[in-house]
């Protein structure tokens, strides 16, 4: 998911996110928060700020910094928050909104349909059909093109996150690690922003 610390519609789902982080803990998923704001621009979404709201609201899973923002162009994050969640094959099954709450509309906040979402793919059963997207939320702040092909920094992002796979509650920089021939595995080949590599 792309969230970010000063966003106020992140800021009003941050308890649901982080008791959503607790109920899937144990469970055969994983769940990765990243955020792609400029900094300079937003300076509460520098990683010392991230640290902070993961700290306060007790999140139970890794909180990247994608100082870059080709991690967010990769998969076409459009605004915080924003979900994107991927099954046993790393097909995208969902992306969609956490529910239907809004700061202001007195809706509840559950996390409704991420949950309905998430519980499908750990029971094995059809997804969910009617997906609404966060629409209502922040456009995120970019910064400048990425000049990297998509292929490459999800090779770096998955990379990033296996050196990161035991830790919890972290805030942490997702470097500018150096251009490198990579092939992704057939097992990714279904994310639909990505293009098809022979193994």
């Amino acid at each position: 998911m792309f969230i970010c610390a000063h966003c106020p519609y992140v800021k009003h789902i941050e308890a649901g996110l982080a008791a959503l982080g607790l109920d899937y803990l144990g469970k055969p998923v994983s769940i990765v928060a990243i955020s792609s704001n400029d900094a300079t621009t937003h300076p509460t979404d520098a990683p010392d700020g991230l640290k902070r709201q993961a700290e306060t609201y007790g999140f139970n899973f890794p909180y990247l910094y994608d100082e870059t923002q080709s991690v967010a162009r990769a998969y076409k994050a459009a605004c915080t928050p924003d979900f994107f969640l991927f099954d046993r094959d790393f097909r995208l099954v969902y992306r969609g909104q956490f529910d239907s709450s809004r700061p202001g509309n007195g809706v509840p906040v559950t996390g409704k349909d991420l949950r309905a979402a998430l519980d499908a793919v750990v029971e094995d059963k059809p997804q969910i059909v009617d997906q609404r997207p966060s629409m209502d939320a922040i456009s995120s702040g970019w910064r400048r093109p990425s000049q990297r092909q998509p292929l490459q920094v999800f090779a770096e992002f998955v990379a990033e996150l296996r050196r990161l796979s035991a830790n919890s509650t972290v805030a942490c920089n997702i470097p500018n690690l150096s251009p490198a021939s990579y092939r992704l595995p057939r097992m990714y080949s279904h994310i639909p922003f990505l293009p098809q590599v022979e193994p």
